[in-house]
């Protein structure tokens, strides 16, 4: 299928798709021009409802007609045939409606550190919202689900609540799920959520013959979003999984189905037993910048900063006209071992990669370990800036020379002795 387009446009691309007995879709656009390929997307399915799909198409310069390709994929354990259909595809072709100008003007620098903060919103009451979350009261539905019935013969799939054992969970109850031909699941009933928030998924587990655990989360929404995920068996004993996701547009409801996936499909019996579930509504202020400024210092560019490279190793630094803490940076790509003289830190990543140094002069100079005077302008410094193995090959030719002027003394001596 191709379609002709306005060069140097780009374009929104909706479809809806659906699934009978496979578990993915896909689509892949290309340019006829140049058959360079512009778009390849595959879409996870967990049952065989009508979705929705919309990829920004952004095809490349000279392209003037798009070749769409539909895939159909088979399902490896399934006797029969799968079917995968597309309607309502479209074609939309977007228009700049606003211009926002950003300031341009250079951050003087981006420090990479590690620091814990602390962000309060007292809206939030981070009350969890799955009932019977840790199972003490039963199962969350009466019967197993077969969640994968790909043909006639037993399921070899159950369901039940156990009690668990060891010094840490005695007494305490969990669901287990258990596939040896179809996959067991089980649903916890609908969670209301709110449209863009932000909401913390977590569980524990402990899992035998399996790599990785199920969990799918479907919203009400008008696409029926639908998002697998996987939490890594990494051991033998009971583990913990937290991931943050968020609500899409229009969502009010979503429903949490848990798995149990035969891994060899009847030769291999997989357990999993699930405890501790949490779907807490959180302040959604990941992906987002915040600009903090505590700091009581005021920053100020010195008068004139001169870097002398005496070899590739050693630097002299020459500051005048200091009279507030600064950053000093060098034009080399960040390296732990550069080294500035004692009382001057820290030594941190600064913008771009290059190694960068918190100066206040009137600590370094109390510190008296740099050259250092003052003016009514300011503090004058020079700075040595050392790679730490110029460090050891000045040691080791300090040694050497001492080594040499000792044994040419003793020479000396010795042959005195001798002459006398």
């Amino acid at each position: 299928m191709s379609v002709d387009i306005k060069p140097k446009t780009t374009y929104a691309l909706t479809m809806d798709y659906r699934t009978v007995n496979s578990q993915r879709s896909g689509i892949r656009v290309t340019s006829l021009d140049t058959n360079q390929l512009i778009q390849r997307k595959d879409y996870s399915v967990a049952d065989d409802e009508w979705r929705s799909a919309l990829q920004i198409i952004s095809p490349p310069a000279g392209t003037t007609s798009l070749r769409y390709q539909f895939y159909g994929y088979p399902e490896q354990n399934y006797d029969g045939s799968a079917q995968n259909y597309y309607t309502n595809l479209t074609l939309q072709e977007l228009e700049t409606f606003a211009t926002v100008n950003l300031d341009t003007s250079p951050i003087q620098y981006i420090l990479n550190q590690t620091e814990r903060l602390t962000y309060k919103d007292e809206s939030y009451n981070f009350k969890n919202l799955i009932n019977n979350s840790s199972v003490e009261d039963g199962p969350w539905q009466k019967q197993v689900n077969d969640c994968h019935n790909y043909n006639s013969d037993d399921p070899a799939i159950s369901m039940s609540i156990v009690t668990q054992e060891g010094k840490e969970r005695a007494g305490k109850s969990a669901l287990e799920l258990v596939a040896a031909n179809h996959t067991a699941c089980t649903s916890a009933n609908t969670i209301s959520v709110d449209e863009r928030e932000a909401y913390k998924l977590g569980f524990s587990f402990l899992a035998s013959n399996t790599q990785s655990v199920r969990y799918n989360l479907r919203y009400n929404d008008a696409a029926k979003t639908s998002v697998d995920g996987y939490a890594p068996v990494t051991n033998k004993g009971w583990q913990s999984y937290e991931n943050l996701v968020t609500a899409p547009r229009g969502a009010t409801g979503v429903k949490l189905t848990i798995y149990a996936t035969p891994n060899t499909y009847g030769n291999k019996k997989v357990a999993i037993r699930y405890d501790n579930f949490q779907f807490i509504n959180v302040p959604n202020i990941f992906a987002k910048y915040f600009v903090r400024n505590d700091t009581t210092a005021q920053l100020q560019t010195p008068d004139s900063v001169d870097i002398t490279t005496l070899h590739p190793t050693k630097k002299i630094v020459s500051i005048t006209g200091a009279s507030r803490p600064f950053y000093l940076t060098i034009n080399e790509a960040f390296d732990e071992n550069w080294l500035a003289e004692e009382g001057i830190s820290p030594h941190i990543r600064g913008l771009g990669g290059v190694n960068t140094w918190y100066i206040d002069p009137v600590a370094v100079c109390k510190s008296q370990t740099v050259t250092c005077s003052q003016s009514a302008d300011g503090y004058s410094l020079k700075i040595p800036i050392v790679f730490k193995s110029q460090r050891w090959f000045d040691a080791t030719i300090w040694l050497s020379m001492t080594t040499l002027v000792s044994t040419s003394l003793a020479l000396i001596y010795v042959n005195l002795r001798k002459n006398k």
